[in-house]
C-alpha cells in the first residue's frame, strides 16, 4: 500500500468517526470496510452495499 492510499484510508476513517449521524456500530463497521478494502473502487462498492443493506429503523 502506498503512502497516498494509507493517508486516504485514514482521512476516510476520521470522517466516519466524526459523523454524529452514525451509530458506534456503523462507525466500527465502516472503518473495518475501509481497512479491508484494497482499492478505492472496492471500498466505495462495499460502503454502498453496506448502506443498501442497512436497516435504519
Amino acid at each position: 500500500m502506498s503512502i497516498e492510499e494509507h493517508i486516504s484510508k485514514e482521512i476516510l476513517k476520521n470522517s466516519v468517526k466524526n459523523c454524529p449521524n452514525y451509530t458506534e456500530k456503523m462507525k466500527r463497521d465502516l472503518c473495518e470496510i475501509i481497512d479491508v478494502g484494497q482499492t478505492p473502487d472496492e471500498i466505495c462498492r462495499a460502503v454502498l452495499l453496506y448502506f443498501a443493506a442497512y436497516t435504519w429503523c
